[in-house]
């Protein structure tokens, strides 16, 4: 094999490479900008699920001042509370 053949074949490998390197790098990207988007969305929606129990909480103590609210560290899901 002629010496230019070899130095164009390193040439293709070494640009290939480059070019799926890149490519995995901007898939990466992808995913990172589409993780944090749903990120800020979940936050979101615990931020308006949070205001949303407090309402409720004030309407219910609204109604029964004398009612208790569960303290979340008795609380456990699936697990009834004993009193």
């Amino acid at each position: 094999m002629a010496t230019s053949t070899i130095v164009w074949i390193i040439v293709i490998v070494i640009v290939v490479v480059l070019l799926l390197a890149a490519l995995g790098w901007a898939l990466q990207r992808r995913r990172l900008q589409q993780r944090r988007a749903e990120a800020e969305q979940i936050r979101a929606e615990t931020v308006a699920e949070s205001r949303q129990v407090r309402q409720r909480e004030a309407i219910a103590d609204e109604i029964d001042p004398t009612s208790e609210t569960v303290d979340e560290a008795e609380y456990s899901p699936g697990r009834h509370r004993t009193t």
